[in-house]
């Protein structure tokens, strides 16, 4: 998460995870309750939200639910689609969720804050697509929706008014990817020959602007991603290879990475914003990470039981999001490894203040934080009171986090109150964190 040690991850078994990955463990598991011993339902896809603060899921039972990365409490747990909900992305501002139905062919927005009762969608729109296989939503405010009809059409998420349709005679849509300054969206269509087309397509005039490729046979080409300054599009296919086309020499094929691959299909990819590294998930159960400056595979993650169908990065770049038919939703933390070996230098020193004065109130904060970040709430949270006591500045959602973790809701209440006196985090996020607190 935030701290920079966390990873986060869901599956169709109905867990969400949040991982520490220095060194790589599990630190907490995301499942909704269920009554009577019955099953999780499926998690079919995980997105993290534009400050990195939340994450909403889709699921088999049809349910859109909202996490809290820090605790891992479950904040909202919306009735979604009736069929179960297939998609969903957290609108510009992260005050919404957009989510799209498996059967219904509904695409619906969902507030995140406001009244814990509020289980009507704000907005609701039906496609006319019979299932919507793909959905992306841009930086402008609109909802490009793709289906099993082969069709795409383009919504405005303010008025669910309809502003383009385009068909270009296939019977399915891939993928669908908006270009970061949204003059361009990367579409991928199939057909039953089976043959491929991929195009870039104009979102003002609703037209295609430029073919990729197109053909009436097997084709290596299942997903899509712009790079961060929209000069590439990564695509991953059958083979489970990553290719790169290079958007300022039209008409070229595209180029592989260097690397194993996944040995079988690539189903998602997705670059990190600063467009350093790519993320591919496939049906080898992996998350792979690629570099971009060398053109290589880096990492091979292999947490995942079974294929990993969905993979993002967060806009700030410190997490990645891997989704899997195994139940599991895992965070990965992207940031800079040596924040965490300073971290730890930092604590070792701590320790040393410590045993010399044992009331250093900066030591106590410095080791403090260590042990939130490392998941061992009982001994963060006091050392972390003590310092605070001392007279230092604590984080008091850090100290929100460890009282949840432990079950001490009066604590916990106290401490999201500080920080909305204190304006530690938006007012929204810190009333939702608190509305979701047991009741006295």
């Amino acid at each position: 998460g935030r701290d920079g040690l966390t990873a986060l991850s869901s599956s169709e078994d109905g867990t969400i995870r949040l991982w520490s990955l220095r060194p790589e463990r599990q630190v907490r598991t995301l499942q909704p309750s269920t009554a009577g011993g019955s099953s999780l339902p499926y998690v079919y896809e995980a997105a993290i939200s534009p400050d990195g603060r939340l994450i909403a899921t889709a699921a088999g039972d049809g349910r859109v639910r909202i996490w809290d990365v820090p605790t891992g409490r479950l904040l909202r747990d919306l009735p979604g689609h009736d069929g179960g909900a297939t998609t969903v992305r957290f609108t510009p501002d992260g005050g919404g969720v957009v989510s799209g139905g498996a059967t219904d062919g509904l695409l619906r927005v969902w507030s995140v804050y406001g009244p814990l009762d509020a289980g009507s969608p704000r907005l609701e729109i039906a496609t006319g697509h019979p299932r919507i296989s793909a959905l992306a939503v841009s930086s402008a405010g609109s909802a490009l929706s793709g289906g099993y009809d082969g069709v795409i059409r383009l919504w405005d998420l303010a008025s669910g008014q309809r502003l383009h349709e385009y068909a270009p005679g296939m019977t399915e849509v891939l993928s669908l990817e908006f270009a970061h300054d949204v003059t361009r969206a990367a579409v991928v269509y199939a057909d039953d020959s089976p043959g491929v087309l991929v195009e870039l397509w104009d979102p003002a005039s609703g037209r295609p602007a430029q073919t990729l490729l197109r053909s009436s046979g097997f084709q290596d080409v299942y997903c899509v991603a712009f790079d961060a300054q929209d000069k590439f599009v990564a695509n991953g296919g059958w083979s489970g290879m990553p290719r790169i086309w290079d958007l300022q020499a039209p008409g070229g094929s595209p180029t592989a990475l260097q690397g194993r691959g996944h040995g079988s299909t690539m189903l998602d990819l997705a670059f990190t914003p600063d467009g350093r590294y790519l993320i591919t998930g496939g049906w080898d159960n992996t998350m792979q990470v690629w570099d971009m400056q060398r053109r290589s595979l880096i990492r091979v993650l292999q947490e995942h039981e079974r294929p990993v169908v969905s993979v993002s990065a967060s806009p700030d770049g410190r997490l990645a999001v891997s989704g899997s038919w195994d139940g599991t939703v895992r965070i990965w933390d992207f940031a800079s490894v040596t924040e965490f070996f300073d971290q730890r230098e930092a604590s070792a020193e701590a320790i040393v203040a410590l045993q010399k004065d044992p009331g250093n109130a900066e030591a106590l904060l410095t080791l403090g934080t260590w042990y939130a970040r490392r998941g061992a709430d009982g001994l963060a949270a006091e050392l972390l009171s003590e310092a605070s006591a001392g007279g230092q500045q604590v984080s008091n959602l850090l100290l929100a986090r460890c009282w949840v973790s432990l079950g001490r809701w009066d604590e916990a209440r106290r401490a999201y109150e500080r920080a909305l006196a204190s304006s530690d985090a938006p007012a929204d996020y810190v009333r939702l964190c608190l509305e979701a607190l047991p009741a006295r």
